[in-house]
């Protein structure tokens, strides 16, 4: 899991070098400003996404809210790798889309979905201790 983590936060750094790459295609791909933003907010978002899956991923695993928010971040992710794959013709965002449909449900599959199955046997009820009776001595009658 630590290294899925890692990957997450190195995925979330390669995301957020995309936009250079954008901002150089802009003049050129006939694109307005308007549809450069949105797409530069998309990829800070999409960065952001991998950036807090890497540093909750072991609670996303423990708590169920950190589950459901995890995944419905990642879906932001995979429809949009989805959506890309299904519009776009260039090669290379069509390598790009699919790394990132990829590593999406990469992350799914290891933070999310498991947590989601039920267990196949309920787990044994503590015993609960109260710790200041564990310190005192036992008096014999």
């Amino acid at each position: 899991m630590n290294a899925l983590r890692i990957l997450s936060l190195f995925a979330g750094v390669a995301v957020l070098l995309a936009p250079p790459i954008m901002l150089t295609d802009a003049g050129t791909g006939g694109w307005s400003i308007m549809a450069v933003a949105a797409g530069l907010l998309g990829i800070v978002a999409i960065a952001a996404i991998f950036f807090y899956i890497g540093m909750n991923g072991e609670r996303m695993i423990r708590m169920r809210s950190e589950r459901a928010i995890g995944g419905v971040l990642l879906m932001i992710p995979i429809l949009t790798g989805l959506f890309l794959m299904v519009n776009r013709q260039d090669s290379a965002q069509l390598i790009a889309s699919g790394m990132l449909l990829g590593f999406s449900l990469l992350l799914f599959l290891g933070f999310v979905y498991p947590a989601l199955e039920p267990r196949s046997r309920p787990l044994r009820r503590r015993d609960r201790q109260d710790p200041a009776l564990a310190l005192q001595p036992r008096h014999r009658h």
